[in-house]
């Protein structure tokens, strides 16, 4: 009677618990306990990948078998994007975090007791299954949870974690031997401690808001610049993320050279996100947009020519490059909120994830193929590929439309390359944090806040 008693408060605790109003409290102190949680996840995500490309080298996996399966967590990072709302649905916020942050922490340890290419395919499946779940429960809970006047630092906060942990887990490299079993256990540690503030936090639990079927054909005839864009952003962010350490590998430098490098393009990715930004707010987007694909351009081919040279060389190229490609997901995100009906944009958002999250998916595969026939060097002389031709095509659009008609135009924010839900949260600061009923995928209760910004 008891065991059955202390069920019904837990489910009573995750679905009737009333929201508690972020408005009457400090904004940071009560998200902290989900900012924290986002960075451990963030952290643990980012070592992992980066321990199983060269994990996967050292097994002597070939190097398309480390492509294949390094695109593997984007193909699993899909579905648990679109399918994240049904669990939280049917178990609430708390509990399906618990169970997938559990999921992906056993994944992480399951790589040591299956040593192959096809076991690995298949954790890596699972794993970015339960990141994109586990990303959709906290974005969902900022969204639906979130007071207009304190939403802006939320936003801010999120996006500035969620970036600064992708860096951050690399320099843990050095900690240990890739070799070894204690790099798999750092990350299921950081994953299973991830829990640890979502299940303890005294706050209370929104209500799933209901979404709107995506508009694939829509969002692409929209803008099919910011489209492609959005594609070429997704195959070079996959391909650097994934194969970015192989490449290191190859190239001879050692665990913390490498944590190094890819620390460098992370901070070089953060520095120039608003410097971009705020530039393509005061010239036309596309022509930003045409100079930074041109810069990443030429950095990729010197890369790719001087591949065996020094750490040191390559980190501050790695940080040039990190700086004039990763912003290029958010600059073609706000045009194509440009070309967008102010009611179109939340639906539209979840099918430029998905375009971003398809070319993620292709990268590292494509990589890997470029990486077998042309050494290290492939990798670069791919990305220099892929930017140099939406490069051109950024210029024979200028050419075609000098100017373009925009419905708005809005001031940039640095989009998270996380779920669609994240989009709402932002789309409700560019409101200047009014709230209207009629948002899709706003249920009326999370519509009602009445205080001003």
């Amino acid at each position: 009677m008891c065991g059955r008693s202390r069920r019904m408060d837990d489910q009573q605790t995750d679905y009737a618990t009333p929201v508690s109003p972020l408005a009457d409290q400090n904004p940071v102190a009560t998200i902290s306990a989900i900012l924290i949680a986002v960075f451990l996840l963030g952290t643990g995500t980012a070592l992992q990948g980066t321990v199983i490309a060269l994990r996967a080298g050292s097994e002597g996996f070939s190097d398309l078998a480390i492509g294949i399966i390094m695109s593997s967590y984007f193909s699993g990072f899909i579905a648990g994007s679109l399918l994240g709302v049904r669990f939280i649905g049917s178990v609430g916020y708390i509990r399906t975090f618990a169970g997938f942050a559990s999921i992906a922490s056993a994944a992480a340890l399951a790589h040591l007791l299956l040593v192959n290419p096809v076991s690995w395919i298949i954790l890596r499946v699972v794993h970015g299954l339960c990141t994109a779940t586990l990303l959709v429960v906290v974005e969902s809970w900022l969204n639906t949870g979130s007071p207009a006047r304190s939403r802006g630092k939320i936003l801010s906060l999120y996006s500035l974690i969620y970036l600064a942990s992708m860096g951050v887990g690399q320099p843990l490299l050095a900690l240990f031997p890739e070799t070894g079993y204690e790099l798999f256990v750092l990350v299921s540690i950081l994953v299973s401690i991830s829990l640890v503030p979502v299940v303890l936090a005294n706050t209370g639990v929104p209500v799933i808001a209901e979404r709107r079927p995506l508009n694939i054909r829509r969002a692409f005839t929209a803008s099919r610049f910011a489209s492609l864009g959005i594609l070429v952003s997704g195959i070079s962010a996959g391909a650097l993320w994934s194969i970015g350490p192989r490449f290191a590998q190859l190239s001879g430098l050692n665990s913390s050279q490498i944590g190094l490098f890819m620390l460098m393009i992370s901070v070089g990715a953060l520095a120039a996100q608003a410097p971009l930004g705020f530039l393509s707010d005061r010239v036309d987007r596309r022509r930003v947009v045409l100079i930074s694909s041109g810069i990443g351009t030429c950095i990729a081919l010197v890369i790719a020519l001087i591949a065996s040279t020094d750490a040191a060389t390559l980190s501050i190229l790695g940080f040039v490059f990190g700086a004039f490609t990763m912003p290029l997901y958010s600059i073609c995100l706000a045009y194509a909120n440009d070309q967008l009906e102010t009611s179109e944009m939340v639906a539209a958002s979840g099918a430029y994830i998905i375009f971003y999250a398809i070319g993620s998916s292709a990268g590292p595969s494509l990589s890997g193929l470029a990486i077998g026939y042309m050494g290290p060097s492939g990798l670069f002389f791919l990305l220099s590929l892929c930017h140099g031709l939406f490069a051109v095509w950024s210029l024979l659009r200028l050419i075609a439309r000098p100017s373009v008609k925009l419905k708005h135009k809005e001031r940039f924010h640095p989009w998270p390359r996380t779920t669609a839900i994240a989009f709402r949260l932002i789309r409700k600061v560019n409101r200047g944090g009014k709230q209207h009923t009629d948002d899709p995928g706003i249920p009326a209760a999370a519509t009602a806040d009445p205080e001003p910004m």
